[in-house]
C-alpha cells in the first residue's frame, strides 16, 4: 500500500504541475484552445471532492488506463487535476476554472465534484465522466442510466446493501444495532442512510445515524454512538472516509468492529469489506475516457456499475477485537489482510 500513495502522489503532483505549467507558460486567462494556441494534445481535467485511499484508489486508475490506451501524460495528453478537499465551495470553483480551459473531458471523483463540473457546464457541451458515485439519478447527474443524456455519464460504485449486511453477520452473527456516519449535506449519503434503515428493518438490524459535516467531526461523530451499536458502518461517504483512521480509534476504544464498502479501507483497521475495487472502478472510467477521447458521444454510453465485488477480512483488526470467525468464513475471503502481507484468499461465488 506504501508503494500505492506513492504512486499517487506522483501522479498527482504531476497533474497539478501540469495545470499551472501551462497556464502561466502560454499566459492564459481564457481557453487553452484558441485558434492562436491551438495543440494536438488531448486534454482531460479531473476534479476530486477530497482525498482518500478508496478516491486515490480510483484517481490512480484513471490515469493508468489512459496511459495503457497511449494517453500519456505530457506526450499525448494533457492531465490536470485538482482536489476540493471536501469543501463544496472549493468543487464549484475547480469546476468554473475547469469550463474555461474547454478540455475535451472533465471528470468528477464523487458526488459533489461531479455536481459541481454538471452545474458550471450549463451553458457548455463539454464531456462529463463521473466516478464513484452511489446514485447519480437522485443526485441529478443523468436522468437515466441506461439513456443518460446531454454530456454526461460515467460509473457508479453502488452495489446491493443485502449481501454487505451478510457478510457482517457472517462475523458479527448477533449484529442487532449498526451505526453509520456521513454526512447530511451529501446527497447520496442521505439516500444511502435511507436504504439502510429499509434494508436494515427487513433483515431485524436497528440503524442508528450520526452525522458529521466535516472531517474534524468524523470522530466525535463516532464516539457519540460507539456505546450504543455492535459495529460501525461506513458506505461511500466521503467526509467519514477522509477521516477513517478517527472513526477506527473511536470505534477499537469502545471495543467494536468498523465495516466498510471500500476494500481499500480494509488494511486501515477496518474489520471487513465487501465491496468492489476502487482500482478497477477508476479503469472502467478510464475507459469511458478513452471513448470520448476517441470521439464517442456520452449520450451513447450507458451508466456502468462495478463489475465485480469482493470480500476482504482484516485478521488483525479481528483479533485485536477478539473476535472468532469461522474458518469457512475466513477461507471465503477474496483477501486477507495482515501486517505481514496480503495474502490471497479463495475467491468468494
Amino acid at each position: 500500500m506504501k508503494n500505492k500513495n506513492i504512486i499517487n502522489n506522483t501522479l498527482k503532483k504531476l497533474a497539478s504541475t501540469l495545470f499551472f505549467g501551462i497556464a502561466i507558460g502560454m499566459g492564459l486567462t481564457g481557453s487553452l484552445f484558441s485558434k492562436e494556441s491551438a495543440s494536438p494534445m488531448k486534454v482531460v481535467a479531473i476534479s476530486q471532492i477530497v482525498e482518500h485511499q478508496a478516491l486515490d484508489e480510483t484517481y490512480r486508475g484513471i490515469v493508468e488506463e489512459l496511459e495503457a490506451s497511449g494517453y500519456t501524460p505530457k506526450k499525448s495528453l494533457k492531465l490536470f487535476y485538482e482536489s476540493a478537499y471536501g469543501n463544496p465551495l472549493t468543487a464549484a470553483q475547480i469546476a468554473q476554472k475547469y469550463v474555461s480551459l474547454k478540455p475535451d473531458v472533465m471528470v468528477g471523483i464523487g458526488t459533489i465534484a461531479a455536481q459541481s463540473l454538471v452545474g458550471a457546464n450549463k451553458n457548455t457541451n463539454i464531456p462529463i465522466i463521473f466516478s464513484s458515485i452511489t446514485d447519480p439519478v437522485t443526485a441529478g447527474i443523468v436522468a437515466n442510466l441506461d439513456l443518460p443524456g446531454g454530456s454526461v455519464t460515467g460509473v457508479t460504485n453502488w452495489i446491493k446493501l443485502e449481501p454487505q449486511i451478510e457478510k457482517f453477520k457472517q462475523i458479527l452473527p448477533n449484529l442487532k444495532r449498526l451505526g453509520i456516519i456521513f454526512n447530511p449535506g451529501e446527497g447520496n449519503s442521505v439516500i444511502l442512510v435511507n436504504r439502510l434503515k429499509a434494508v436494515g428493518k427487513q433483515m431485524g438490524i436497528e440503524v442508528i445515524e450520526s452525522p458529521a459535516t466535516a472531517s474534524v467531526e468524523v470522530g466525535m461523530a463516532t464516539e457519540h454512538i460507539a456505546n450504543k451499536v455492535d459495529a460501525i458502518f461506513i458506505s461511500n461517504d466521503n467526509t467519514a472516509l477522509s477521516a477513517f483512521q478517527a472513526v477506527v480509534a473511536a470505534a477499537n476504544k469502545s471495543n467494536i468492529p468498523v465495516f466498510v464498502s471500500d476494500l481499500d479501507m480494509v488494511p486501515y483497521g477496518a474489520v471487513a469489506a465487501f465491496g468492489p475495487d476502487q482500482y478497477a472502478v477508476g479503469r472502467q472510467t478510464g475507459k469511458m475516457i478513452v471513448q470520448i477521447l476517441n470521439g464517442t458521444s456520452p449520450t451513447k454510453i450507458p451508466v456502468e456499475f462495478p463489475q465485480k465485488s469482493e470480500f476482504y477480512i482484516n485478521l488483525d483488526a479481528l483479533k485485536l477485537l477478539y473476535l472468532q470467525v469461522p474458518e469457512s468464513i475466513i477461507k471465503s475471503a477474496n483477501k486477507l489482510i495482515t501486517k505481514e502481507k496480503e495474502a490471497e484468499g479463495e475467491t468468494s461465488k
